[in-house]
């Protein structure tokens, strides 16, 4: 045994916090297995009138002091709501001052019982017999007692009424088994979230759209993804692309999708979807009955498009496919979203829309397929390459599956 001297016994406050005590073997001198306990919070110890603790007589007055002083400041105990708990504390210690505490003699084994402890008591009740509850836990017996007798000596509380032929819950008993089993069941609920969180299979997703994806595209994806990931919800919302990447950048979101972008090297992205544009005219345009048309009839008319700083994919989509066809477009960019296609319907120009939005757009509009030259957008999802989280990489790997179902590239 180690020459370890004794400091008098001290008395924590009655109102602490919270410690991690840990089984020692230098504290022979006391009764049961002592315990250390690491403090966590700054809740000073006092002396107090405990018996059975020694001062070397080799100290003197300074050197107790500083030791005392020392004892305080790296063992602020955190014992909560025990009456007559009772620290003792070794002089020499490599790494400040240590605490060991006991309740009655029995060793506190933190601020209250632990998951095994809650398990076994649950047992006893559920059996409501010791032989059967320790068979079922596979411990021995005289183990279990000892178990439930240390949580009933923590709290001060009778859980059970025992007699020879059987074992009844107290009322407060009753009241801590039912407590104790949504504990034990709260944690076996956090180790599965977590390892299904550590498989990217459960979670939360914070997704971004454009108006040209709502229609059709999201719809098909989030079904998906709710199929193959049920404990991984998506949080979406409708956005303009310029606004998607900054937040991309600065983790308010996790995916976007939208129409393609220039993108630096700290996002990453892949096609979804190759979607042909379509006119969208008013009713009674000239051209509105045509079954089909080519995009250079359009070329005197005034192109209702979203600005490039809103909406850069949209705007260069349009661009390019006017070019393609051989002019350049008069674009009014005054209007975005809605206004822009009201505009449309009461004959103030005309635009071109992915066909799939046909369901979004209001009354008063026809969409009319495009002949040559071929004009279509391409729909990419965007995430952020560092850090890449598993539920986004598995959102990715859907939206793969389902391109590929649907022939959607």
């Amino acid at each position: 045994m180690p020459p370890y001297r004794w400091l008098p016994r001290l008395r924590a406050p009655r109102s602490l916090g919270c410690a991690k005590l840990i089984p020692t073997p230098w504290n022979r001198g006391t009764r049961g297995q002592g315990l250390v306990a690491r403090s966590f919070c700054s809740v000073p110890l006092r002396a107090g009138s405990g018996t059975g603790g020694r001062l070397s007589p080799g100290l003197g007055a300074d050197d107790r002091r500083q030791r005392k002083s020392r004892l305080a400041a790296h063992s602020n105990t955190l014992l909560s709501r025990a009456r007559g708990v009772t620290l003792v504390a070794p002089v020499e210690a490599a790494h400040g001052a240590e605490v060991v505490a006991e309740v009655g003699g029995v060793p506190w084994p933190g601020v209250g019982p632990d998951l095994r402890q809650m398990r076994y008591v649950v047992a006893v009740a559920r059996e409501r017999n010791f032989t059967r509850a320790a068979e079922q836990l596979h411990v021995a017996q005289q183990a279990l007692s000892q178990q439930v007798r240390a949580v009933e000596r923590m709290l001060g509380i009778a859980l059970f009424e025992r007699d020879t032929r059987q074992v009844k819950l107290t009322p407060a008993g009753a009241v801590f088994v039912q407590e104790a089993k949504r504990v034990i069941a709260a944690s076996e609920r956090a180790l599965e979230r977590t390892d299904a969180a550590a498989r990217g299979e459960f979670g939360k997703v914070r997704l971004a759209h454009t108006f040209a994806i709502a229609a059709e595209t999201l719809p098909i994806l989030l079904e998906a993804f709710a199929q193959d990931s049920p404990r991984v919800g998506v949080a979406s919302r409708e956005m303009y692309g310029a606004d998607m990447l900054h937040l991309l950048r600065e983790d308010k979101l996790d995916l976007a999708l939208t129409l393609r972008l220039d993108l630096d090297e700290d996002l990453a992205s892949e096609a979804v979807r190759r979607e042909p544009l379509v006119a969208a005219l008013a009713a009674g345009h000239r051209l509105a009955s045509e079954p089909r048309l080519d995009l250079a009839e359009l070329r005197d008319e005034l192109f209702q498009t979203w600005p490039a700083h809103v909406s850069p994919g949209y705007h260069a989509a349009i661009i390019a496919a006017c070019h393609a066809a051989g002019f350049d477009p008069k674009v009014d960019d005054t209007a975005t979203g809605s206004a822009a296609f009201r505009n449309i319907a009461t004959g103030r120009g005309v635009a071109l829309a992915v066909a799939s939005s046909a369901s979004l757009l209001p009354r008063g509009i026809v969409l009319v397929p495009l002949g040559s030259p071929d004009a279509h957008v391409v729909l990419d999802i965007l995430w952020r390459r560092d850090p890449e989280l598993l539920v986004v990489r598995r959102f990715v790997q859907t939206a793969r599956r389902v391109s590929a179902e649907h022939n959607w590239l």
